[in-house]
């Protein structure tokens, strides 16, 4: 085998390690965007349970103070709740804070998708590049 022919070899050997390193690579940043996108949604599942819990809790309350009241009353008729009282409810605000909470989750999320786009959209760049340069090693050997 004569140095050239030697020396393509080993340029063709050293193309393979960097595509594979790049595969790699790939892999390793796509787990570690799973993840960190299981870590995200396992964090908004917890807030929705917990304030679910929360509003279980105040449900519980509240009827324990309407059967209170009621006992204390005699059984009179529930007043309805005007609107100034129910924005102070605590079950709304529980909702108004979900609600806005939700957003921005929604907002980030958004956002983390057109990261991971760019992202792709880099790679699929990288792996052309990477493509030509093997494409023009192979016909330099050939």
């Amino acid at each position: 085998m004569s140095l050239a022919q030697e020396r393509e070899a080993l340029i063709a050997q050293e193309i393979q390690k960097k595509l594979q390193n790049i595969q790699i690579q790939r892999e390793e940043e796509t787990f570690q965007q799973n993840i960190k996108n299981q870590q995200d949604q396992e964090t908004l599942e917890e807030g929705k349970q917990r304030l679910q819990q929360q509003r279980e809790l105040i449900k519980q309350k509240r009827s324990k103070r309407d059967e209170m009241n009621s006992k204390i009353l005699g059984g009179g008729s529930k007043e309805q709740k005007k609107p100034e009282q129910q924005e102070k409810d605590p079950l709304n605000v529980i909702n108004i804070e979900l609600i806005k909470y939700l957003q921005t989750e929604r907002v980030a999320n958004q956002k983390r998708a057109q990261e991971l786009e760019l992202k792709k959209q880099e790679l699929r760049k990288r792996a052309d590049i990477v493509e030509e340069i093997k494409s023009d090693a192979l016909q330099q050997q050939g």
